[in-house]
């Protein structure tokens, strides 16, 4: 589990101020050692940046695991 990909967000950012919001999320990056993106779902707040970085983790994966052909295997006209 220690080499899977995480992405860490801190989520309902529209319950707290600005500034409490700035203390939990410098807490959570200090904590966890990683990037802390911020989230709401009731105000769509980070919500596309959360699905922009799950999908360059997810194609990152993908392309790591596909196999690649051999020379000999390699299509040629």
């Amino acid at each position: 589990m220690a080499d899977k990909p995480e992405l860490v967000a801190l989520n309902k950012a529209d319950a707290l101020s600005p500034e409490l919001l700035a203390e939990a999320k410098a807490a959570l990056e200090a904590a966890c050692g990683k990037p802390v993106m911020v989230v709401s779902g009731a105000t769509g707040q980070g919500v596309t940046e959360v699905l922009r970085n799950l999908l360059q983790v997810i194609d990152a994966a993908a392309r790591q695991d596909a196999p690649q052909p051999d020379e000999k295997e390699r299509w040629q006209p």
